[in-house]
């Protein structure tokens, strides 16, 4: 059996349709929610990384497999208002930018920014709508209060403790909202069901595994608490769907490829009989059609009065298009919330020019001011 690494084991688009802002009101949780380049927000994460799985390629494979799965690109009741344009969208976690592309170039008129750890998105050929940002969730979103009109954050449950989603990261995303404006989250519980023996011994080791970093594999439950008790939002909504792995392309078989350092800490294998482990799952999910749940939850901003802004100045990268194009009028970028921070902007964003921030002295602190 190989030499025992640990005696330790676990317990066991809205759809963009028009008649789409009538949600179902039914749950969905999601096994590997395979966040997107994310996988700084754990130092234990980065570790468990193996450097020969095109990171690209199966985040491009799950957002094909999450778009098919939903038949749409979101949950919440926002298709008119994308449509009629003069809205700021963001997207947290935005790896690879796959759903900031679809939808700008849906909605033309709707200015997008996507936010992640790892600069994995493309930096040129950008829509004139498109804006990427470098910067980490967990320091805070680099942007003012009240700021977007739709918040959007996908695939995260496997680098979020449950203490991130409830000291950070379901606050910075209302933060940055505005008044009325809707926060999305799809998710899934880090739990599979009907599975066959190998399955089962490969998913209590990443059960393990996720539980020595403080996350819960029941994501369901916690983000439905979070939203219900925050006294800043309304409108709660959560619809469920299930997903089989054997009709995703890569069913799950590099979450465990990358997570084979970690995993193998709570089990009884060696590598190899680890990897000949891999080649039975893959088998026993056509068998035995293992299925895991997956979530869209979505809550709406009540106008409650604004709360200060923090100082606090995240480092970020900005990545824009070049600022060359002629067919759309000149506009404002987003404010962003750095006082300290350089904004690597090699492409200065089409039709978006950027705000330049005045540093104003007073008596008992030191404030901004935009220069027009």
């Amino acid at each position: 059996m190989g030499n025992c690494h640990s005696s330790k084991k676990a317990s066991s688009l809205d759809k963009e349709e028009e008649d789409s802002s009538v949600p179902s009101g039914i749950i969905t949780p999601r096994f590997f929610n395979v966040s997107r380049s994310t996988q700084n927000f754990h130092e234990a994460s980065k570790s468990s990384f193996e450097t020969d799985i095109s990171e690209e390629k199966r985040l491009q494979s799950l957002h094909d497999y999450m778009s098919n799965l939903w038949q749409s690109k979101f949950f919440s009741p926002i298709h008119q208002k994308l449509n009629s344009g003069a809205v700021k969208v963001l997207d947290v976690g935005c790896g690879t930018g796959a759903w900031i592309i679809d939808m700008a170039n849906k909605y033309p008129h709707t200015k997008f920014i996507g936010l992640d750890m790892s600069p994995i998105f493309p930096t040129s050929n950008l829509p004139y709508n498109v804006e990427f940002i470098q910067a980490d969730l967990l320091k805070g979103l680099p942007f003012d209060d009240n700021t977007f009109d739709f918040v959007y954050m996908s695939n995260l449950v496997r680098y979020l403790s449950t203490k991130n989603w409830e000291d950070i990261v379901i606050k910075e995303l209302v933060r940055v909202s505005k008044p009325y404006a809707f926060i999305e989250v799809v998710e899934g519980d880090l739990t599979l069901h009907n599975k066959g023996p190998v399955t089962t011994k490969l998913h209590e080791a990443f059960l393990a595994s996720m539980h020595a970093k403080g996350i819960s594999p029941l994501i369901e439950t916690i983000i439905t608490r979070i939203f219900q008790t925050n006294p800043n939002l309304s409108n709660f909504n959560v619809e469920t769907k299930i997903g089989y792995l054997n009709a995703w392309e890569e069913n799950g078989l590099q979450v465990f490829k990358m997570l084979k350092k970690s995993n193998l800490e709570f089990m009884c294998y060696t590598p190899s009989e680890y990897d000949a482990m891999l080649e039975t799952y893959v088998k026993e999910t056509d068998e035995y059609n293992t299925y895991c749940k997956f979530y869209r939850f979505y809550a709406q901003k009540i106008d409650l009065p604004p709360t200060p802004i923090s100082l606090k100045s995240p480092n970020y990268i900005n990545y824009s298009p070049s600022s060359t194009s002629k067919n759309f009028p000149q506009k404002p970028q987003l404010p962003l919330r750095s006082n300290s921070a350089k904004v690597n902007s090699s492409n200065s964003l089409g039709n978006f020019k950027n705000n330049s921030l005045k540093k104003i002295p007073s008596h008992q602190s030191l404030t901004y001011q935009k220069l027009s």
